[in-house]
């Protein structure tokens, strides 16, 4: 009796401190609020993984993405998968920022110039003709390495033209920091990338 008992009490342990797994492609409104991973279950970050590149006379994008899995926040209760990436951008034929290559940090993740993985995103998203009624967007966030305190945001998706692998993505500078830590500062006010509508082409 005393056996059977211990394995009840087992089970109800391993019940009460199983993790919840949610899709991050589909986070519903009433979230649990702790033990919780969200999971890229139908891959949608891990198809994103590679070097894309984006051309266009003497200016060139290349952005680096690398997937990291089950990586805890700061609050110890939440796990994420994320894409985490580097770039070089080159304009006119001069290189303003170059990261690349780069190893994903899985103990640091935000030390990364691209971070993020909200999928399903369509504020932002960039026209894409190609793109099917339930395609997904992603979102990241965007750092300029050259410009502390200046972020932006890229939203893209994937998706395959004449059997080509290709991402269309929108980046925006979304905040200047500087203004908040800095009197009378006068740098750089947006990201080195100009914004705009990018087609980049898998490596």
């Amino acid at each position: 009796m005393k056996t059977i008992f211990n394995g009840f009490l087992f089970i109800l342990t391993l019940s009460c401190t199983a993790q919840t797994i949610i899709p991050i492609h589909n986070i519903p409104n009433d979230v649990p609020l702790n033990n919780i991973y969200y999971k890229d279950v139908e891959n949608d970050l891990t198809r994103i993984v590679g070097q894309w590149k984006w051309e266009e006379e003497h200016s060139s994008l290349t952005i680096d993405f690398e997937k990291l899995e089950r990586v805890i926040d700061d609050t110890g209760t939440e796990y994420y998968d994320f894409l985490v990436g580097e770039y070089r951008y080159i304009e006119n034929g001069t290189v303003l920022v170059d990261a690349i290559p780069f190893t994903a940090d899985p103990n640091d993740v935000y030390r990364h110039s691209i971070v993020g993985g909200i999928v399903n995103v369509t504020v932002g998203a960039p026209p894409c003709d190609a793109c099917t009624t339930d395609t997904r967007f992603i979102r990241v966030n965007l750092d300029d390495p050259t410009r502390p305190g200046i972020s932006g945001s890229m939203v893209f998706a994937r998706y395959l033209e004449n059997g080509e692998e290709k991402i269309v993505a929108r980046i925006l500078t979304t905040f200047n920091k500087n203004y908040l830590t800095q009197d009378n500062y006068t740098g750089p006010e947006l990201l080195s990338i100009p914004e705009g509508v990018y087609t980049f082409l898998k490596q």
